[in-house]
């Protein structure tokens, strides 16, 4: 273990991240494994732990150190025709901040979260004391589910050393298509439509970057011949579209527009991130676009980035609007920037676990 003038602390193994955190126990300091910091915290740099601990690729799981990046593991992986569906918005982020932050992405819909395939870990918490949890074989549910806990914790439960992750196998082809509506009720009858198709998309997503057109793109995946049934399908899904084309016609393409996705939640310009049922994500999306904003909708599963090109906030009386069509089911809006109060309240739940895992509040 070594340190700087930055504060940044840099490990090389789980014993080194132990003493860091013991040590700033000890010296009433603060400590973040995040990339950006500011004030007077001490940085763990965990990229020297970048090394794979086991990949037994027919079992289709992974077990890596939490140091290596997202690029690294991705083009692992795919030497194998194997992939982790979670949508990367950032490939220099390393696996343990990826798992740590929880970001959305188009694919979600179809695929799930990472909380789907985070099977196992290794961590350290506040104390300085290591622990375990779930497995590295995908039918280990022994003990308390510590993994579904640690993925969106933004390191406030521990730093992440370790990480066991299933797998699924590459699709054959992955396309996405887009449907353009002149009114909000046809998208909000095509969703309806989507839920009831016989095709099974992998992204919906919504799009109205000026309140008064509706752009959603789909994406499907198999055999090319399945793709080709898939969007006809589709078509016929759909409520007085005004126009279709491609939007991605190739798997590249659509990775490349998944991640694209993906990096709108992380962007300087996204000033709120909302959590809704897919039925009232249009409802939302107009109450956004009113405001002069755009929204990034994740339609199948709810979720939904809201950017200002010029910084400028969600108005107190739109944010009661919005909040007044997530509160009959526990949806909630989370204000993105630093300055701003987070609407989504802390549980007596989530407070129980921080000060169990980290009493001293060694991390931030």
């Amino acid at each position: 273990m070594s340190s700087n003038a930055r504060n940044t602390v840099t490990v090389k193994n789980v014993r080194d991240i132990v003493d860091a955190v013991q040590s700033a126990g000890t010296d009433a300091t603060s400590l973040t494994a995040a990339r950006r910091v500011t004030g007077n915290v001490h940085q763990l740099d965990l990229s020297s732990m970048n090394a794979v601990v086991e990949y037994p690729a027919r079992d289709m799981t992974i077990t890596v150190e939490a140091g290596m990046t997202l690029k690294t593991l991705t083009c692992l992986l795919r030497s194998e025709g194997q992939q982790l569906p979670v949508d990367v918005a950032d490939p220099e982020m390393t696996v343990g901040a990826f798992v740590a932050s929880d970001p959305a992405g188009p694919r979600q819909y179809g695929y799930g979260t990472l909380r789907d395939y985070l099977i196992g870990i290794e961590a350290v918490d506040g104390l300085g004391r290591v622990f375990h949890a779930g497995g590295r074989v995908v039918k280990n549910v022994a003990g308390y589910d510590l993994c579904r806990l640690m993925v969106g914790s933004r390191g406030s439960l521990g730093i992440l050393s370790q990480l066991t992750f299933k797998l699924k196998p590459v699709p054959e082809q992955f396309v996405i298509q887009q449907w353009q509506f002149a009114a909000e009720l046809d998208v909000a009858a095509s969703l309806d439509s989507l839920n009831k198709s016989a095709a099974r998309p992998v992204v919906i997503d919504l799009d109205s970057p000026n309140g008064s057109t509706w752009s959603l793109n789909v994406g499907v995946e198999g055999p090319p011949n399945v793709c080709e049934w898939q969007i006809g399908q589709l078509a016929c899904d759909m409520s007085n579209p005004t126009s279709t084309e491609v939007c991605a016609p190739d798997t590249t393409a659509a990775i490349t527009y998944c991640g694209s996705g993906a990096r709108r939640h992380l962007e300087a310009e996204t000033v709120a991130v909302i959590n809704s049922l897919p039925s009232q994500v249009p409802h939302v999306c107009r109450i956004v676009n009113e405001q002069g904003l755009s929204a990034t909708c994740h339609a199948g599963n709810g979720v939904i980035a809201v950017q200002s090109n010029d910084s400028k906030p969600l108005p107190d009386h739109a944010v009661d609007q919005i909040e007044s069509l997530l509160k009959d089911y526990g949806g909630h809006l989370r204000i993105t920037k630093s300055d701003a109060v987070s609407r989504r309240r802390a549980g007596v739940f989530s407070a129980g676990l921080v000060a169990a895992l980290d009493p001293h509040q060694v991390f931030v």
